[in-house]
């Protein structure tokens, strides 16, 4: 139930209102062939169910030269801001969206996260705002949410309480006040949230003493803009002279190995691994590949049973090769989304394969994120 927020003038609380809810490169490389954009169609697991990272045996830490990886934003992680006393750091960013937590917390389970989206097209705050809080107690029958605002100044903040559906594996409350204010695009959306684990009638006094603060502070936050060299590059053989390169967004996890890079998200759900290779041995890495990482599943259907997706080729001297795997346990029930893409250079000694594991429950949530990661890859020809 993470949701996202808006921006404001003064750092006073505004007085309630009534509502009602009803109402290309510098170094002259050629982009490989992008792939299209990967979206969640038809899957649906039983169980929630944790990426195993992709760790072939040839993966082990490597001081080569030969290969670089670099993160444009340096070697510390950058807070991007302080809210009610805490450092928030980038977490995610796609479609409008950029979410915050708090250092060591996760999207699998965190205590508080603040987020921010820019929604094009909507006029009325006011109206948007009540839709929150309808839409809020449509999927949560007892939360009482309300909305405060000023008329004045157009901002409005949509307070409620949201639980889990039903029969969900984990318990809690979550406590949500939108900022929702109007832009000369839109509607642009702070949001705060915390979840409370343990709850009982205590919790409603908890949210009552800080909701003023909260809210107050929401009024005048400002969420710096992102940074757009917001990613880390793999390059080969290095940064001045080189042949493969391919983009991760910068929060993410990046480890050298012998053969070249492992990455993950900061949650662990999506891993990539990247290989260089010689050319000559493309095909019989594939099925190695294909083989080490069957070894984690029960069954795994590759390319439906069908050949792989081919583009390219010798007239524009690079081909590439997508294999796409479904994984499961081998009882029917669906698992993880597969990619293993071969970037294979008419001339050159050697090529690049993109190896990508993720669960299907994670597929919606980093489509765009995997589908970005591909379309940066670039090759000197």
């Amino acid at each position: 139930m993470k949701t996202a927020a808006g921006l404001s003038s003064n750092g006073q609380a505004p007085s309630p209102i009534t509502i009602n809810p009803d109402q290309a490169s510098s170094l002259l490389m050629q982009k490989a062939f992008p792939r299209p954009p990967m979206k969640p169609t038809l899957f649906k697991l039983l169980t929630f169910f944790f990426c195993a990272p992709l760790m072939m045996a040839d993966q082990t830490n490597s001081d080569a030269e030969s290969e670089t990886a670099t993160k444009q934003k340096g070697a510390e992680e950058k807070t991007a801001f302080v809210f009610d006393e805490q450092p928030y750091f980038q977490r995610e960013s796609k479609d409008g969206l950029r979410e915050y937590l708090t250092e060591g917390e996760t999207f699998e389970k965190w205590s508080t996260l603040v987020s921010i989206r820019e929604i094009e097209g909507v006029e009325d705050a006011r109206a948007y705002a009540f839709q929150t809080v309808k839409n809020a107690k449509a999927d949560s029958p007892n939360n009482n949410g309300q909305v405060i605002g000023n008329e004045e100044s157009g901002t409005y903040f949509a307070d409620f309480l949201m639980f889990p559906p039903e029969g969900s594996d984990i318990t809690f409350a979550e406590w949500n006040i939108m900022r929702i204010t109007k832009t000369a695009a839109g509607i642009q959306q702070l949001q705060y949230a915390r979840r409370f684990y343990d709850f009982d009638v205590s919790t409603a006094k908890i949210i009552k003493a800080d909701r003023e603060k909260i809210m107050g502070q929401l009024a005048t936050l400002e969420i710096p803009v992102e940074a757009a060299a917001d990613v880390q590059t793999y390059s080969y053989p290095n940064e001045e002279k080189t042949d493969f390169a391919v983009s991760f967004p910068a929060p993410w996890e990046m480890k050298k190995t012998k053969r070249g890079v492992f990455v993950e998200s900061s949650d662990k759900h999506l891993a990539m691994n990247v290989f260089i290779i010689d050319t000559a041995e493309v095909t019989e890495e594939e099925e190695s590949l294909k083989k080490q990482v069957g070894e984690n599943f029960k069954e795994i259907l590759w390319n439906d049973g069908n050949d792989p997706e081919v583009a390219g080729g010798d007239d524009v001297g690079l081909t590439s090769v997508t294999h796409k795997g479904v994984a499961s346990d081998g009882e029917g029930t669906q698992k993880h989304l597969l990619f293993l893409i071969s970037y294979v250079k008419k001339e050159g000694d050697k090529s690049l394969i993109l190896l990508c594991q993720c669960p299907f429950d994670s597929v919606e949530k980093y489509g765009d994120t995997l589908d970005a990661v591909i379309k940066s890859v670039k090759v000197r020809l």
